[in-house]
């Protein structure tokens, strides 16, 4: 923010830039700092810009950190067939499924030549790495978080590119996990939870309760983040992770749209071992019905499906179907589009 300083001896017409009163502006620029920027230039993060913007569906489907791909090669064969099987399917509804994997996955992937990932790509779905990294303890460093991070990017980046591994999801910390994420390369993160609120202080939290104790031992620690469904909703830019509010001066992508799990759509996140059903698209057209009555026309907005790897084998084919299926007629109506987690960053820098 410009800080004007108004005192006897300046001349009228900077006194006039400091009135309360607001600036009418022409239509092709905004007010701001008691002056008339142009649209481009008045822009604070938030990717504002004229004519009607997309609402966009998207998907995660994270390769844990736990998981054992690299030391159990019948583990690593289990994933591939469920992470083909999801892509056929959604390839029968020109949907789009973003994998993104830490460390196991993907050196598994190295290790055997496998081209998982770069079909992903080839048949239009997307690519990223995921952060499970900065908790429960954070890192010691800044430097060291930022190295963890890149440890991953580097690895993905060598399977698909850098061009096509733009994006983190996870990475939450009591450090500062937004510029630990610019530091290592990555241009937006998806897949936030409350526990990135423990880098903010406690004004920047949605009310006193949210302590550090409480977001570590409580069921929230998973929740979607930002918590208001109106922020979330619209991704935005950041330079630093001390609130979830746009910064003119930001340089990473918060792209949230963040929900429950695909197979929590029906019984909420207190549900830890829900099977994943036809009841969970119902209830994911709800989720989505949600989100659209809080998006802004002239922002980019979307929601994001945490689908578990598990829920695209074969047994679940009926229950993905019928997600697919009951997104496409909001597709088909000119509602939302689907779209993968680098496209969504693609669509706000092109505001």
């Amino acid at each position: 923010m410009r800080l004007i300083l108004c005192v006897a001896i300046v001349p009228l017409v900077v006194l006039g830039a400091c009135s309360s009163d607001k600036l009418d502006c022409d239509e092709g620029s905004h007010e701001m700092d008691g002056e008339c920027w142009p649209n481009e230039a008045a822009d604070t993060g938030t990717g504002t810009g004229t004519g009607a913007a997309p609402f966009f569906v998207t998907t995660m489907v994270h390769m844990e950190g736990g998981h054992i791909d690299d030391v159990d090669p019948d583990a690593f064969a289990a994933h591939l067939a469920m992470l083909r099987h999801g892509m056929s399917v959604a390839d029968e509804y020109e949907a789009k499924l973003t994998i993104e994997s830490e460390l196991p996955f993907a050196t598994a992937v190295t290790e055997s030549g496998e081209t998982i990932l770069t079909d992903a790509l080839a048949g239009g779905h997307g690519v990223g790495t995921h952060c499970d990294v900065g908790y429960p303890d954070p890192p010691a460093s800044l430097i060291q978080f930022a190295a963890l991070l890149e440890e991953r990017k580097t690895l993905m980046d060598n399977l698909v590119g850098p061009e096509n591994n733009r994006g983190c999801s996870g990475a939450g910390s009591s450090a500062d996990w937004a510029q630990a994420l610019i530091a290592a390369g990555f241009v937006y993160v998806d897949g936030l939870v409350s526990i990135h609120y423990l880098s903010m202080p406690p004004s920047a939290r949605p009310d006193l309760s949210w302590t550090d104790e409480w977001i570590r031992s409580s069921g929230a620690f998973h929740d979607p983040a930002p918590y208001e469904l109106e922020v979330r909703t619209h991704p935005f830019m950041v330079a630093d992770a001390m609130d979830f509010l746009p910064d003119q001066d930001g340089t990473l992508l918060i792209s949230s749209g963040g929900t429950w799990a695909l197979h929590q759509q029906a019984e909420g996140y207190s549900c830890s071992d829900c099977a994943f059903d036809t009841d969970d698209a119902t209830a994911a057209i709800a989720s989505i019905e949600a989100a659209l009555a809080v998006h802004d026309p002239t922002r980019v907005g979307k929601i994001s499906f945490h689908i578990h790897v598990g829920d695209l084998a074969a047994e679940h084919a009926e229950a993905l179907r019928a997600f697919f299926e009951a997104v496409d007629v909001l597709v088909t109506d000119g509602r939302v589009a689907w779209a993968t987690q680098g496209e969504v960053y693609d669509a706000f820098v092109a505001r």
